[in-house]
C-alpha cells in the first residue's frame, strides 16, 4: 500500500463505503504521494481518515458504524472512477476492494445505474439476502464491462476480506506504516 500511495506514475482513487459510498481521494496523480492520517477508527464506532498530498488536504471523511456493507456502491464508484480516465493508453485498470463482511446492502433495481434503485438493507447477523448478492454481482460484471470497453482490456479485481475486530488491526489495514508500529 505504502508503495501505491508514493507512486508518482501511478493514478489512483480511493473510496470509503458502509451503507453507501464516498470519495476520500478523488481519481488523479499525486506525484509528491499520498498520506493517510487515520484518527481512532475501531470496527465499534468507526473514526475519521484524512488524505494529503503535499501537505495538503485532498479528502477526508468520517465513518460510524452502520452495520451495513454495500459492496455494490464501492465497487460502482471505484469503476466509475476509471471510468473517468482520459489517458488509457498502456495502462491496466486496477481496483482493490477490501470489505470486512458480506454485502447486506445494495439497489434492488437498476443495477447498471444504482443511483436510481432504491437502497435494500438486509442485517440479521447470519442471513444474507439472495437479491443483495445477484444486484450487487449484476453490478460488478456491468461495471466491469463498461471499464473494459473504455480501456481496451479487463480491469483486474482484488476483493481482499479483512477482521476489523480491533482497532490495531483496523489502523494496521487503513495505515500500515502507522499501524503495524504501533503495537
Amino acid at each position: 500500500i505504502d508503495n501505491l500511495l508514493s507512486a508518482a506514475d501511478v493514478r489512483l482513487g480511493i473510496t470509503s463505503y458502509a451503507q453507501s459510498a464516498t470519495t476520500i481521494v478523488p481519481f488523479g496523480k499525486y506525484p509528491n504521494g499520498i498520506t493517510l492520517d487515520v484518527d481512532s477508527y475501531t470496527s465499534s464506532n468507526g473514526g475519521h481518515i484524512s488524505a494529503y498530498s503535499s501537505n495538503v488536504q485532498i479528502g477526508t471523511t468520517s465513518s460510524g458504524y452502520q452495520m451495513y456493507t454495500n459492496t455494490q456502491a464501492g465497487y460502482d464508484m471505484a469503476m466509475r472512477m476509471l471510468e473517468s480516465a482520459s489517458d488509457t493508453a498502456g495502462r491496466t485498470p486496477v481496483v482493490i476492494l477490501l470489505t470486512d463482511g458480506a454485502a447486506n446492502t445494495a439497489v434492488d433495481k437498476s443495477f447498471y445505474d444504482i443511483s436510481k434503485g432504491t437502497v435494500r438493507q438486509e442485517y440479521s447477523g447470519t442471513t444474507i439476502d439472495p437479491a443483495i448478492v445477484l444486484s450487487t454481482l449484476l453490478s460488478a460484471a456491468y461495471r466491469k464491462a463498461s471499464v473494459e470497453d473504455h480501456y481496451g482490456k479487463a480491469p483486474i479485481v482484488y476483493g481482499i476480506g479483512v477482521d476489523l475486530s480491533s482497532s490495531d488491526g483496523s489502523n494496521a489495514i487503513i495505515n500500515p506504516k502507522v499501524g503495524f508500529n504501533s503495537s
